[in-house]
């Protein structure tokens, strides 16, 4: 059972990025790159935020599934005082993982506000 839900879960976190590229398939990608775009000095800032967004993105998507086993783990742990306490811990170590993840998004858009002046640095949106 343990192996079928670890699996279930890896497979919903390694298909969920490919959903965002399904609506537009050069979404993430800076202009820069793209068909007949020219190489700028912005394109190394454009790509690593690109790349540290889907980082943060697949930690996400990470925390939650850590907090959904933990729960899962707690639901049939059949009142194991030994498994309650480990589901706890996987629901807590998820929730935390959740806060650092937050905070590290909010720290590097306030650093690359500062370094840029304001300025997008070139990352394509959703229009």
């Amino acid at each position: 059972m343990k192996k079928i839900l670890n699996k279930i879960i890896y497979a919903t976190a390694a298909a969920m990025p490919l959903s965002v590229l399904a609506i537009n398939p050069t979404a993430g990608i800076p202009d820069a790159l793209t068909a007949g775009g020219s190489i700028t000095a912005k394109a190394p800032a454009a790509i690593a935020d690109t790349l540290f967004n889907w980082f943060l993105a697949l930690a996400g998507v990470a925390a939650v599934a850590g907090v959904v086993y933990g729960g899962i783990l707690y639901a049939v742990s059949g009142g194991d005082e030994t498994k309650v306490t480990k589901a706890k811990q996987v629901v807590l170590y998820g929730i935390i993982a959740g806060i650092v993840i937050i905070l590290a998004y909010g720290l590097v858009s306030f650093l690359t506000g500062i370094l840029t002046g304001g300025k997008e640095i070139g990352v394509p949106t959703f229009n």
